[in-house]
């Protein structure tokens, strides 16, 4: 119970390499494994890839282990099964493929996949030292671990996304605007007091107008100040103010001719 309460919250962060980092500490501090690697699935490049940190025994060790699932080994079996697989022999397992890197002392493994909605997005992989030396109720915690592990990463993975996807229009808000600025400053001085008055008005309520919608759209999301959206709002909020400072001063201009 303990470790699903520390794995759920981690994902609020939209940092999916910190979720799997806090699941491999919870998977090594309770079952004392002697390797630990919670997996990504990379379909594209058929590959299974480690987030960031791998577990030796207590040592943790950042870099990405890679995993290649056209060779035939227990997590590209458990991929393709989509159910736990447990190795209690290693010697005589006949999907047991040595990665000379980090498992070549190892004599028992277990692996069970990370589904979301049938559809495997990576595996929790841990070995022992000693033949048959994953104890059932080990195999039974990580089984039950598994769903919250992979809810908790699937969402750090779309708050991530989100997020990017945010600052990116943030970022092309942005050029729009200053391109926006620069072309009509150009224009600016060809027409008459009026008409300015009448582009600023447009344009003022234009702003205020996106700023109501972005901010409703904001509440109805659930995002509503969130750094990005805020950051928006404000840079809408700036313009408008400024919009409406330069109408206050053209107030009272005399007609050009």
């Amino acid at each position: 119970e303990e470790a699903f309460q520390t794995i759920s919250p981690s994902a609020n962060a939209g940092n999916p390499v910190e979720v799997a980092e806090v699941i491999a500490r919870q998977v090594r501090r309770l079952t004392k494994s002697a390797f630990v690697a919670v997996l990504a699935h990379l379909p594209q490049a058929q590959r299974l890839a480690s987030y960031s940190t791998v577990h030796y025994g207590d040592a943790e060790q950042a870099g990405m282990i890679q995993l290649d699932l056209r060779q035939r080994s227990i997590n590209s079996h458990v991929l393709e099964t989509r159910t736990p697989y447990y190795a209690p022999d290693l010697s005589y397992d006949p999907y047991n493929f040595i990665y000379y890197a980090w498992d070549h002392e190892m004599q028992a493994a277990y692996c069970t996949p990370l589904l979301v909605q049938r559809e495997v997005i990576g595996t929790i992989y841990l070995t022992s030292t000693i033949v048959d030396g994953i104890a059932a109720d080990d195999r039974n915690f990580i089984e039950k671990l598994a769903p919250h592990a992979s809810i908790a990463l699937h969402h750090a993975t779309l708050m991530r996304a989100e997020r990017i996807q945010r600052q990116d229009q943030a970022r092309e808000l942005a050029e729009v605007r200053d391109y926006a600025i620069a072309t009509e400053a150009v224009a600016w001085f060809g027409i008459t007091a009026a008409d300015r008055q009448h582009t600023l008005a447009q344009k003022l309520g234009s702003l205020r107008y996106c700023t109501d919608t972005l901010q409703a759209w904001a509440q109805l999301k659930g995002v509503a100040g969130d750094e990005c959206i805020e950051e928006i709002i404000q840079d809408l909020n700036s313009v408008a103010d400024e919009i409406q400072a330069m109408k206050s001063q053209t107030t009272g201009t005399p007609t050009e001719m």
